[in-house]
C-alpha cells in the first residue's frame, strides 16, 4: 500500500520548469504519508520515457542529484523558463507490503515490457494470476507486476487499452489503483476498483493531477492557488470501478467504466519511444533482508509443554477460566472470581438506535459521510462491511500502519475495500524508525523482565487514535466508527503494573483518572530503575500514553450498539470476502497483529495465562461459549505460534536473536508453582 500521484502538462503550457518539479515535489511529499520505505517516479517525453526509484523516502528522493536532473533537463537554459513540450510525471511513495525494497526492481514505478505502471492496493490471488496464464512471465517479487503483465497480455491479444484494463481488473482480487504509462501510447491510464483516486484540472486545461487522496491535492496545490497555471481548478473523485484515458499531448480525457458491456472506440497511434531505468547511485543506503528460518529447537517445545501441564492444574473461577494467578482476582468460598461477582452484562443498543444515532451524518449526495477505523482484524472489517452494507454510509476506511500490522491484515484490508468500492486512507508511520524503537525497548526489557512493561512494546500503535480525530478535521466529516470490541477488555495488563482498574466501563481507554496517574508512575519507576528505556523512542511512547489516556475518544463504538457475535462475523467474512486467516493457528482473534503471538506466548508461560483466557472468560459471561467450551479452546489458542513471533523478530530485526530471546523469556520466574517447588521449569 502507498500513495501514487501524477502532474501532466500538455505543450506549451505556460508551466515553467521550476514549477513543475515544486508541484511534483510536493505530491511526492504529501504521499510520503502513506508509506516512507522507498520512492519513485516515471517522467514521460514524446522522445522518452525515464524511471528513477531508490529505497529512500520521498523526502530523501527529492534531495537526490539524479532525480535533479531529471527535472533539469525539461529546460533548455533555466527554471524559469516554460516547458514547452508535453511532460507528464508519475510518482510513488511506498510502504514495503511485498517484495524486498533493497531489490530496486521491487520498487514503483514497475516497468515490464512496453510500460511504467504505479499501483496502490495488494493483489491477492497473484500466485494464482501467475499460474492460470503461463504466457505472462514473473520477473520481480512484488504483487504489483501482474497488473501491467496483465494489461500488455490482453492487448497483445488485440484488445484496446480499456478493454485489456477493464479485464485486468475482472481478473485480480484485492484494492487497486493505477496508473500506467506507455512507450507506444501517447495516453495515461488511470484506473481504480475502490475509488482511491482523485484527478484536477485547472480551468485553462492546461495542467492535469491525480492523487491517492484529496487532501493531497489540495495540500499541494495550496500555494499554487493564485498562479495564472493553476487558477480554477477543481477536484473530482474517481469513483470506483471506472478508469480515465488522458492524451499527453493535449490532457483530453475519456472515461470509461468497468461494468460497460461495449466499449468506446479508442484510437491507439502506433509510436515507439525507449525506456530508460535510471541505475542506482553508488551511495545509496541497503537495507538487510529477513534472516531465513531455522528448524525450532525441540527444549522450546518441551519448554511450552512442562509450563502447559503445569498451568493445566491451576485454580480457575468455577463460572469463567481465569486462573488464581490473575492480578487482584479474588475467588469467594464458592470459588466464583471477582470479576464474574461483578460483571455487568452488556446490552447492544440495537440497528435503529444505531441507524438514529448515524442519521444526522449521512450523505445525501455519494461523498463520503463517515471514517471507519479499520485494523485488517475480524471485527473492524466486519465493522467496515456493516457500516457500507448494513447502514448503507458512505464510509472512508482508515489505517494506522506503524509497521507490526501484519502482512495477512493488508491483504484482508485490500480484500474488503475492493470488494465493497470503499476509499481507503492509509497513514503510513516512519516504520524504519518505529520498528527501531520497537527494538530498543525490547532489548531494554530483556534485561530486566517485566510484565507490566509488555504494553511498551505496542505503544507505537496508539496514535491511530489521534489521527482518525485528526483526519475527521481535515475532511469536515463529523463522524469517527471504532470496532474496538467491549469483551476485549484486559484489566491484568495494568493489573501487572500493580494497578487495580475495578469493574467500571467495558471499553479499554476508559478508566478513571486516577489509575491512569498510577500506571504512568509505575511506567516512570520502571524507566528509573532501567536506564535503557531512556532511548529514542520516549517521544513516541509519550504520544502513546497520551492517545490513549489523555484525549477523548470521540467515537461511535459500533458493537455498544451491533451485538458482536463471533460465528457471524466470522462466517459473513469468510463468504462474502474470501478473509484470510492465519496458518498457525485455528483461531481468527489477534492475526492481523504481528505482536500478539509474541506477548502472549511471555503472559502465558509466565503468568500462567494470556489475553485469550480474558476474552474467553468475558464470552462466557455474555452466554456466547459454556466454560468446558471455553477450556478446551483456550488450550488450542495458547499454543505458541513460533512462525509467527520469529517473523516479528525478524522485522524489528532481531531474527538472529530468536533463540536467545526465547531463552531469556523461559528463564523467567513462573508465577503459579512449578513441579520443582518453583522457578524455572528447566531446574
Amino acid at each position: 500500500m502507498c500513495g501514487i500521484f501524477g502532474v501532466s502538462l500538455p505543450a506549451n503550457s505556460g508551466v515553467s520548469a521550476g514549477a513543475f518539479e515544486a508541484l511534483c515535489n510536493k505530491l511526492l511529499l504529501q504521499s510520503e504519508s502513506r508509506g516512507k520505505e522507498a520512492a519513485g517516479i516515471a517522467l514521460i517525453q514524446p522522445d522518452q520515457l525515464t524511471v528513477y526509484k531508490r529505497p529512500v523516502g520521498a523526502s530523501e528522493l527529492i534531495r537526490d542529484a539524479d532525480y535533479k536532473r531529471l527535472f533539469a533537463s525539461l529546460s533548455d537554459s533555466n527554471a524559469r523558463d516554460s516547458v514547452e513540450r508535453p511532460v507528464t510525471v508519475i510518482g510513488h511513495a511506498r510502504m514495503v507490503t511485498d517484495g524486498f525494497r533493497t531489490s530496486n526492481k521491487n520498487n514503483q514505478p514497475v516497468v515490464k515490457g512496453d510500460c511504467a505502471a504505479i499501483h496502490n492496493g495488494i493483489i491477492v490471488n497473484v500466485d494464482e494470476l501467475w499460474n492460470e496464464f503461463p504466457q505472462i512471465e514473473k520477473q520481480f517479487e512484488l504483487d504489483s507486476e501482474v497488473i501491467p503483465s496483465l494489461i500488455q497480455m490482453f492487448r497483445n491479444q488485440g484488445m484496446s487499452l480499456i478493454e485489456a484494463t477493464c479485464s485486468m481488473f475482472s481478473s485480480i482480487k484485492g484494492m487497486a489503483s493505477i496508473s500506467v504509462l506507455f512507450d507506444d501510447l501517447d495516453y495515461m491510464l488511470l484506473a481504480t476498483n475502490n475509488g482511491s483516486l482523485y484527478v484536477a484540472a485547472n480551468e485553462a486545461g492546461t495542467v492535469s493531477l491525480f492523487a491517492s487522496e484529496k487532501i493531497i491535492i489540495t495540500q499541494a496545490l495550496a500555494r499554487h492557488s493564485t498562479v495564472d497555471w493553476m487558477r480554477g481548478y477543481q477536484v473530482e473523485h474517481l469513483e470506483a470501478n471506472n478508469g480515465q484515458i488522458i492524451k499527453l499531448s493535449d490532457l483530453s480525457v475519456q472515461s470509461f467504466s468497468f461494468q460497460e458491456k461495449q466499449f468506446p472506440p479508442f484510437e491507439e497511434p502506433g509510436i515507439k519511444r525507449p525506456i530508460e531505468v535510471l541505475p542506482l547511485s553508488q551511495n545509496t543506503n541497503g537495507v538487510s533482508n529477513f534472516l531465513p528460518d531455522k528448524p525450532l529447537a525441540k527444549e522450546f517445545i518441551s519448554h511450552f509443554e512442562k509450563c502447559d501441564r503445569w498451568i493445566e492444574s491451576l485454580k480457575r473461577c468455577i463460572k469463567c477460566i481465569l486462573p488464581e494467578t490473575m492480578p487482584f482476582i479474588d475467588l469467594d468460598e464458592e470459588g466464583v472470581c471477582s470479576y464474574c461477582r461483578n460483571h455487568r452484562q452488556i446490552e447492544a443498543k440495537g440497528h435503529e438506535a444505531l441507524a438514529q444515532a448515524v442519521a444526522p451524518y449521512r450523505s445525501q449526495t455519494g461523498e463520503p459521510d463517515c471514517i471507519v477505523n479499520l485494523s485488517g482484524g475480524r471485527d473492524s472489517c466486519y465493522g467496515l462491511h456493516y457500516v457500507r452494507d448494513v447502514l448503507g454510509l458512505t464510509p472512508l476506511a482508515f489505517t494506522y500502519d506503524w509497521g507490526m500490522v501484519a502482512d495477512l491484515a493488508r491483504r484482508n484490508i485490500s480484500r474488503l475495500c475492493s470488494k465493497l468500492g470503499v476509499e481507503h486512507i492509509l497513514l503510513s508511520a516512519d516504520i524504519v524508525r518505529k520498528r527501531e524503537n520497537v527494538r530498543k525497548n525490547l532489548r531494554a526489557w530483556l534485561k530486566k523482565p517485566d510484565l507490566g512493561m509488555i504494553p511498551l512494546l505496542m505503544a507505537g500503535d496508539k496514535q491511530y487514535l489521534y489521527h482518525s480525530l485528526s483526519l475527521r478535521r481535515k475532511y469536515k466529516l463529523g463522524l469517527v466508527i471504532t470496532c474496538v470490541n467491549s469483551l476485549e477488555k484486559t484489566h491484568f495488563k495494568s493489573g501487572f503494573c500493580g494497578v487495580e482498574e475495578g469493574f467500571g466501563p467495558n471499553h479499554p481507554y476508559r478508566i478513571p483518572l486516577s489509575e491512569k496517574l498510577k500506571i504512568a508512575w509505575y511506567y516512570l519507576s520502571r524507566f528509573v530503575r532501567n536506564p535503557d528505556y531512556m532511548n529514542a523512542s520516549l517521544g513516541d511512547t509519550l504520544t502513546a500514553f497520551l492517545s490513549s489516556y489523555g484525549m477523548s475518544h470521540d467515537f461511535l463504538f459500533l458493537y455498544d450498539y451491533v451485538r458482536w457475535d463471533e460465528g457471524d462475523i466470522v462466517s459473513t467474512l469468510l463468504r462474502e470476502y474470501d478473509w484470510e486467516v492465519a496458518a498457525d493457528t485455528s483461531g481468527t482473534w489477534r492475526i492481523g497483529d504481528a505482536t500478539s503471538a509474541f506477548y502472549n506466548y511471555i503472559y502465558y508461560t509466565v503468568a500462567g495465562f494470556s489475553e485469550i483466557e480474558t476474552f474467553l472468560s468475558n464470552q462466557i459471561r455474555e452466554g456466547p461459549i459454556t466454560r468446558d467450551e471455553a477450556l478446551s479452546v483456550a488450550r488450542e489458542k495458547n499454543r505458541p505460534r513460533f512462525q509467527s513471533i520469529k517473523w516479528y523478530l525478524d522485522t524489528i530485526g532481531m531474527g538472529s536473536d530468536f533463540e536467545d530471546v526465547l531463552h531469556t523469556i523461559n528463564g523467567i520466574p513462573r508465577r503459579y508453582p512449578c513441579a520443582s517447588g518453583g522457578g524455572s521449569p528447566r531446574d
